[in-house]
């Protein structure tokens, strides 16, 4: 196995999206597009700890996964140790970047520890606790500066639309899931399909209210924001035609979108 297969179990893109997160929230907390070597390090928490999240989910899924015909060339155990290493990482940073951030990375990772070893059974337990780690982000990235009133905004707006896509990811899996987990959309079609639908406007709805208000007078992150909303609105009209694939991958670039608007919110 090689070092792509070790890159492709991480989900780079959620990585990358999760470190975003972090840099959206310094960024507006202190209202600087300043990098340093504190936030880079704070990223990266981000980053280890998200992708250890993904490896562990895959671990404890493995039978499931392999039905997909993933990892088919991977060692079970490899990928609890893999994982093992990813939020050693992720947390040791942390730590050394400070004590607020290292619980809130600390917490994070107990939350998909728990969630992959004992709650995957039930999912939407499962579809809460990624989202509130989506959301986690900007709190960490805000926590060396104190000001946490626009990164808490832009956390919920994350939590939301995560939510929605991993929603529309268990119609994606349902098939698969059904002996395995129990989902939302296996209890109610409907409620699940109201839950997407209502995730999607809040988040959207959120944003776009902070250029309305004021709290940013970026053009860019009006437009970024605009752009992400079509992505959403197409989402969901793919979600409506069953496209659930389709669905996710608009939604998941409609929230890089909106997360470079957050970060443009202070710079432009």
């Amino acid at each position: 196995m090689g070092l792509k297969d070790y890159l492709l179990i991480i989900r780079p893109l959620n990585c990358f999206i999760a470190s975003l997160g972090v840099m959206a929230g310094a960024f507006v907390s202190k209202s600087s597009s300043l990098l340093s070597l504190e936030l880079i390090s704070a990223m990266s928490v981000a980053f280890f700890v998200c992708a250890g999240g993904q490896t562990i989910n895959d671990y404890f899924d493995y039978s499931i996964d392999k039905k997909k015909n993933k990892f088919l060339s991977i060692k079970k155990e490899n990928l609890f140790y893999y994982s093992i290493l990813l939020f050693f990482l992720g947390n040791l940073i942390a730590l050394f970047v400070g004590l607020v951030p290292f619980l809130i990375s600390f917490t994070s990772t107990v939350l998909l520890i728990v969630y992959s070893s004992f709650m995957n059974k039930i999912k939407f337990f499962g579809n809460i606790v990624v989202s509130y780690n989506t959301g986690a982000t900007f709190i960490l990235g805000a926590s060396r500066f104190g000001n946490y009133a626009m990164p808490f905004i832009f956390a919920t707006c994350a939590f939301f639309a995560t939510l929605g896509r991993e929603i529309i990811k268990d119609f994606e899996d349902m098939g698969i899931d059904k002996k395995h987990k129990v989902t939302l959309p296996m209890l109610d079609k409907n409620l699940a399909t109201v839950l997407i639908f209502f995730s999607y406007v809040v988040c959207f709805c959120l944003a776009l209210f902070v250029w309305i208000l004021g709290f940013t007078k970026s053009l860019v992150y009006f437009l970024l924001v605009f752009f992400a909303g079509i992505f959403l609105y197409n989402a969901l009209n793919e979600f409506k035609k069953n496209n659930y694939s389709k669905s996710q991958f608009l939604s998941k670039y409609a929230m890089l979108l909106a997360m470079f608007g957050f970060i443009f919110s202070v710079i432009l």
